[in-house]
């Protein structure tokens, strides 16, 4: 009896050890990034996971990505929440992280200066709803452009750039212009402000379009920046 008792509880405790060996080892989800980047620039994510075979991230856009350790670039500013999903087999475990993207500086990467006055021919275009524009020619009018940090000022109004090409946000677009915008939703009306600045000399476009109802009305300045 007493080596059947000595058998059976050696045969219980080899059990347990066993059971204990094979209890598997969770997944850890872990990943390193910036706390802070630009507008158009790409990172890397640092991949620092433990115990996981698969990886599944969200940047809080519509893209996503199962690389171990992926670039993401974001083109619009604000503050975003990287998430990773490490796995292993059924088991995972998730990561989460903010980053906040500021707005690109194209001045900081290529020597330009738009800052000045522009004396403008303005004409205004008045499209009703489902009708051909009626175009104005207004009286001249001098728009001030000043520079504010990497945004410009349209009077009071602060315009970002906006690139033609995003992979490429230091080159003007195809009519060698660099580009500016702001959009008015509140108060209404809806207003937007465009400015283009062309490289070839010291001219600009400049537009305001005012949405009411159905109807638009654009105010195009054509303007040469004085002395």
């Amino acid at each position: 009896m007493k080596v059947s008792l000595f058998f059976l509880a050696s045969i219980g405790l080899l059990g347990a050890c066993k059971k204990e060996a094979e209890q598997p080892t969770l997944p850890k989800a872990d990943f390193t990034s910036p706390t802070e980047a630009e507008q158009y620039t790409p990172f890397s994510l640092q991949n620092q996971s433990q115990h996981a075979t698969q990886y599944s991230w969200e940047f809080d856009t519509q893209y996503g990505s199962e690389e171990e350790n992926p670039s993401v670039r974001y083109t619009k500013p604000g503050t975003y929440t990287i998430r990773l999903v490490a796995l292993e087999g059924t088991r995972s475990d998730t990561a989460r992280k903010t980053v906040v993207i500021t707005p690109y500086d194209i001045f900081s990467r290529v020597p330009l200066n738009f800052a000045g006055n522009y004396a403008c021919k303005v004409i205004r275009v008045t499209s009703p709803p489902f009708q051909q524009g009626l175009k104005i020619r207004e009286p001249d009018e001098l728009i001030t452009i000043t520079k504010d940090g990497s945004a410009l000022k349209w009077g009071s109004i602060q315009l970002f750039y906006t690139p033609f090409y995003s992979a490429t946000p230091e080159k003007p677009d195809e009519k060698g212009a660099y580009v500016f915008l702001h959009y008015k939703r509140q108060p209404l009306p809806l207003q937007t402000y465009y400015a283009s600045f062309f490289t070839a000399g010291d001219s600009a476009r400049f537009a305001l379009v005012t949405t009411v109802g159905h109807g638009t009305e654009e105010r195009i300045y054509y303007g040469i920046r004085q002395p």
